[in-house]
């Protein structure tokens, strides 16, 4: 009985527009393992890099790379002219590359 109750559920989202999405949905395949272990990798080497960057500047390359904040908004937030948040941001964009790149070799 459930299983027609899902096809009913299916039936109803192909008719309400949503054929498309689920038939491209079907179509998407699992990551490889080795791409799975890549990504895990990636992931801990970034974690670390933020670690190692100093509190004032892993919370504004986060505020702005990963929340989306503006250096307008993060400047007023910190009471710093946006020269600085720039300049600030780029300092730490930098020190983030080298060091990713350093813990990926």
């Amino acid at each position: 009985m459930s299983a027609a109750v899902r096809l009913d559920q299916l039936d109803a989202l192909e008719s309400w527009g949503f054929a498309e999405p689920l038939a491209a949905a079907a179509d998407v395949q699992a990551p490889q393992p080795d791409e799975v272990v890549a990504a895990l990798e990636l992931a801990r080497a970034v974690r670390a890099m933020l670690r190692e960057l100093p509190a004032e500047r892993r919370r504004l390359l986060l505020a702005v790379d990963y929340y989306g904040a503006s250096e307008r908004d993060v400047a007023a937030a910190l009471g710093w002219s946006r020269g600085r948040v720039r300049r600030q941001l780029a300092e730490a964009r930098a020190a983030f590359r080298v060091g990713l790149a350093a813990a990926k070799s």
